[in-house]
This record gives structure tokens, C-alpha cells and sequence, in this order.
């Protein structure tokens, strides 16, 4: 593991970029797929607590 103090060199901006890059393209992905998780675990939720309490 690096310092923190250690200087960057030129890779570490070329992978910071393509991070940045991978981010911005992927984040609207991931917000539909939280946003699925969500509405399934609500469902199951409710399925549970129909089960128990009947």
C-alpha cells in the first residue's frame, strides 16, 4: 500500500479517469437496479407479514 503523501504519477490519473468514466456510465444502472431490490424487498416484506400473521 502507497503513502498518501507520495506523489501521483500518470497512471494514476489515467485510472482515476477511466474510474470516473466507469462511474458516470454505470450509475444510472445501478440506481434502476436499487430501485428493483427495493420494490422486491417491499414485496417480500409484505408477503412475510401476510404469512405470519395469518
Amino acid at each position: 500500500m502507497r503513502d498518501f503523501d507520495t506523489a501521483f504519477d500518470l497512471s494514476d490519473v489515467i485510472s482515476y479517469a477511466d474510474l470516473a468514466n466507469w462511474r458516470a456510465m454505470t450509475a444510472p444502472t445501478i440506481v434502476v437496479e436499487t430501485a428493483e431490490l427495493d420494490s422486491v424487498l417491499t414485496a417480500l416484506t409484505e408477503e412475510i407479514s401476510t404469512t405470519a400473521s395469518s
